[in-house]
């Protein structure tokens, strides 16, 4: 299941997509977008903590 949100700030277009892909880890992915180009992400999990700070 996959969410996204756009926002514009001085006209530059950002998107922020979140996906869920295992219900039972609680793991979720979230990824930044400037201009449709990838530019950050970052994994959630719920049980685990995070991994990437």
């Amino acid at each position: 299941m996959s969410q996204t949100q756009k926002e514009v700030i001085n006209g530059i277009e950002f998107k922020i997509v979140t996906v869920s892909v295992d219900e039972d880890q609680q793991t979720d992915f979230i990824e930044l977008y400037r201009n449709n180009k990838k530019i950050s992400y970052h994994t959630l999990y719920e049980l685990d903590g995070d991994y990437r700070s």
